[in-house]
């Protein structure tokens, strides 16, 4: 049997094959090409379909395994972040990753990329040998990220003043409704809850993809001033306002009141700001 003499120069192996193997044996292969690719050149051409075919069953099977991981990862995103709003995290605290694990019932590895997750977002800080925590946040940042809260937030609400239709306003209605019946049992976690649909509704009848999406990060990044903001509910003056403020919003909204509906959203945020500042940074000026 002839035999012919070729080198693969990812494993500089020299190999001799029998002339009746395929033609695909003798091309060279590049050190920066997959493994997959190398195994493939090792066999008969006519097993080389067989073992594609393999990776692609393999690769859609694995589809669904792709897309649970990711919802889980959101999932356990989402977890921490409520935890962090309802001050179970505290800013600077650590965040371990097999204690994340065994609370969500998650494995290591999806926990790991949340934290990435919300390190991107900038509501946790990763450390070198130490792991994430809790970001606390300056009050240079702090105002840096509510300046552009109240910039877009108000350039949503008045996008969304042209949109509203009857069955939106219902549902603002309720919630406003929820909010106040929550404030009155003194369940401060179901009042944040529907505070946060109230505005996140606002924010989607802007219909705007991008907007909505900066929205949502922004307030992500937000979220343990938000814990603090919420405190301020339980003053008797404070929790009536907002109740005002909410119907006001939603008779600036029926209206179509594009210039009152964006000026309220504006004030409104500065308000949860402006209580944060005073607590904690006395000597800082306000957000007019």
């Amino acid at each position: 049997m002839a035999v012919r003499k070729f080198f693969l120069t990812n494993t500089k192996r020299t190999v001799y094959i029998g002339k009746n193997i395929g033609t695909n044996i003798g091309n060279t292969i590049q050190p920066s090409e997959k493994r997959t690719r190398s195994a493939l050149a090792w066999r008969p051409k006519e097993m080389i379909g067989v073992f594609k075919k393999t990776a692609l069953k393999s690769s859609s099977n694995s589809g669904g395994g792709t897309r649970n991981s990711a919802k889980l990862i959101n999932e356990i995103v989402e977890k921490i972040e409520i935890g962090i709003l309802f001050g179970e995290y505290k800013p600077r605290e650590h965040l371990v990753q097999d204690q994340l694990a065994v609370r969500y019932g998650a494995e290591r590895n999806v926990v790991r990329a949340a934290l990435k997750k919300l390190e991107e977002r900038s509501v946790t800080e990763h450390f070198p040998n130490r792991g994430s925590a809790v970001k606390e946040m300056t009050a240079k940042n702090a105002k840096d990220l509510y300046h552009l809260r109240i910039l877009l937030e108000g350039l949503a609400t008045e996008k969304a003043a042209t949109q509203m239709t009857p069955q939106n306003i219902r549902q603002l209605e309720f919630l406003s409704k929820e909010m106040e019946e929550n404030l009155q049992k003194k369940e401060l976690r179901g009042f944040a809850l529907s505070h946060e649909k109230f505005h996140q509704l606002i924010f989607e009848m802007a219909d705007n993809d991008f907007l909505c999406k900066i929205i949502k990060e922004l307030i992500s990044a937000s979220s343990s001033i938000r814990y603090f903001s919420y405190s301020r509910y339980a003053i008797k003056e404070t929790k009536k306002k907002l109740l005002e403020e909410h119907g006001k919003m939603i008779a600036f909204l029926k209206k179509r009141d594009i210039s009152m509906a964006g000026k309220l959203a504006r004030s409104h945020i500065k308000g949860g700001i402006n209580h944060y500042l005073r607590s904690f940074f006395p000597k800082e000026s306000l957000i007019e």
